[in-house]
Formats: C-alpha cells, sequence, structure tokens
C-alpha cells in the first residue's frame, strides 16, 4: 500500500458552518428570568467555560462529509484544524417554513427567527484556515469527485425551489413572496467563484440544513414535492455549511 503524503489545505467558508455536539453540551443561562439557550461550535476541554475557548474543526466531521463513496479504496486521514475564537459568532438561526403543499402554497410562509431563545455559534462566512489531509492517493480526485456530488445537490436545491415557485403558488403574491425569501444558491455560488478566482472544491459540512435535503432526495426519486423547511443564511443567502476546499501544498499545488 501506497505511504500516506501530506497536503497542506485552505478551507474557505462561503456561509457560515455551524458544527456543534448540540444537546450533549448545551450551554443555559438565565437572563431577566428566562432561560436562554446556546449551542456551542466545537471546542477543546469544558464547554461551561467561557473563558478562552479554543475552538476547532473537527478533521472527523470533514472525512465524515466528504463520505466513503468520494474516498474509495483511498486512505484519508484529516486533522482538526484549530480556530481564532474571533471567528466564532453567535447567531439565532432564520428558518423559512409553512410551505404548504397541499393547499398549493396559499397559506403564509414563515421566514422568522427559529426558537427566540436559542443562539448557535458559528464560524463566520469568509473566513480562511488552514489545515493538513493525509492521503495514500490523489486527494485532488477525492476533492474532485466531493466538489461534483456538492454542485448536484445544490442544482438539484435549485431545481426544487422552482418547482414549489412555478407549481405550488397559485397567487403571485406568494410566488413574490416567496422569491424575496430566497434567492438561487447556484446563481451565488457562481458569484462566489469569480470572486475567489481559482477552481473550486465546494462541500456541505455542519448542521441546520432542515429538510429540504429531505425533500431534494424525494425529488430525485419519484420527482415528487414533500412538505418542506429550511435553514437559510440571511447575509449570504445560501444554506449554512458550504465551504470551499483548496489543495496549497502537496502533489496538486
Amino acid at each position: 500500500m501506497a505511504s500516506l503524503q501530506k497536503y497542506k489545505i485552505k478551507l474557505t467558508t462561503c456561509s457560515p458552518l455551524i458544527l456543534s455536539p448540540r444537546e450533549q453540551n448545551v450551554i443555559t443561562t438565565t437572563k431577566e428570568g428566562k432561560i436562554q439557550y446556546l449551542y456551542p461550535f466545537y471546542q477543546y476541554g469544558e464547554y461551561d467555560s467561557t473563558e478562552n475557548p479554543q475552538y476547532y474543526i473537527p478533521g472527523s466531521s470533514i472525512k465524515g462529509a466528504i463520505g466513503k463513496s468520494n474516498i474509495g479504496s483511498q486512505r484519508l486521514l484529516v486533522d482538526d484544524i484549530r480556530l481564532n475564537s474571533d471567528f466564532i459568532e453567535k447567531r439565532s438561526l432564520t428558518k423559512i417554513q409553512k410551505i404548504d403543499i397541499k393547499n398549493k402554497g396559499n397559506k403564509t410562509i414563515k421566514d422568522e427567527v427559529f426558537f427566540p431563545m436559542l443562539k448557535v455559534e458559528m464560524l463566520r462566512s469568509n473566513v480562511e484556515v488552514e489545515g493538513e489531509m493525509f492521503c495514500n492517493g490523489s486527494l485532488n480526485e477525492i476533492l474532485e469527485r466531493m466538489d461534483q456530488e456538492s454542485r448536484n445537490r445544490i442544482e438539484t436545491w435549485d431545481q426544487y425551489q422552482l418547482k414549489i415557485i412555478s407549481e405550488l403558488f397559485d397567487q403571485k403574491d406568494k410566488r413574490t413572496q416567496f422569491e424575496a425569501l430566497i434567492e438561487s444558491p447556484v446563481k451565488k455560488l457562481k458569484a462566489l467563484e469569480e470572486k475567489i478566482g481559482k477552481p473550486a472544491h465546494l462541500l456541505f459540512l455542519g448542521g441546520f440544513k432542515g429538510k429540504i435535503l429531505a425533500g431534494v432526495k424525494q425529488l430525485e426519486a419519484k420527482n415528487e414535492l414533500i412538505p418542506v423547511s429550511f435553514y437559510i443564511d440571511k447575509e449570504t443567502s445560501l444554506p449554512y455549511g458550504i465551504v470551499n476546499i483548496e489543495i496549497i501544498e502537496g502533489e496538486y499545488k
């Protein structure tokens, strides 16, 4: 078996990234008599301390998101990526919901903060961090397969939204309302790529995608729409957790 080769990679967040142990380490505080909840980003040490937390992206999370089918028979190891605490922010989540299939979208679609007493620590968009991967084959080939899978999902996401707009909303004002809430992730990512000015290896990483991926699978398998809700970052108009991985040292520079 070929020996492992070290690659230095750069990970850029296209949209905010949420990686959290969630319920296992939820932090609760009381403010003005009301309980508030915080889903912390992954950090080393205890989660009940707010003093100088050492945040990181688990290497296992990156490897798991790349997926066994993209890795194939090759061996891949991914180191944890340590993060500057300035890159982390606490924010509420925005959820698009009440997309009513049976009533052809004639109920009001909700675009609102999900669970106001909950905050989530997330890695901001447009952040660049460096890390290391180890592979006994071509890491570039793995990333190209990963990128194609991600683009297929994003394209289907786009198609899903277009189907909702064209088939569910028989009232023009409802179509206009929905179009105002969302933007095409494909167009947004193409604009980002032009700004980056280099080939991208896109990856869906982390949580809080909502039920839309289940809807995407149903659309792919049976060309059938099902009721969905989904989270979206209002600043980028993208789903949470879209990142770009670039090899900066190794077999491919």
